[in-house]
């Protein structure tokens, strides 16, 4: 994809960004939902992974961000 044009590449990273996004947190929530409420505290790694996760949703924009940006730029349709 290097050689791609430039809003060809943006498209595929907002595709990417958005089924990582979907992923991550299906696979947090199952993780949350199998440990229960152990799961929220420092005792166990996945509370942790869950606040970076949280924490990088933050700091570059969620699933629905980016759904909206790849909207904009003309993008396909992603089913995830």
């Amino acid at each position: 994809m290097m050689g791609a044009p430039a809003k060809q590449r943006v498209e595929g990273e907002q595709a990417l960004e958005i089924e990582t996004d979907v992923e991550f947190f299906r696979d947090a929530h199952g993780a949350m939902q199998l440990h229960g409420a152990m799961g929220v505290t420092e005792e166990l790694d996945i509370g942790s992974y869950f606040k970076r996760l949280l924490a990088f949703d933050t700091l570059f924009g969620g699933s629905a961000h980016h759904y909206r940006r790849h909207a904009a730029l003309g993008g396909r349709a992603i089913h995830t």
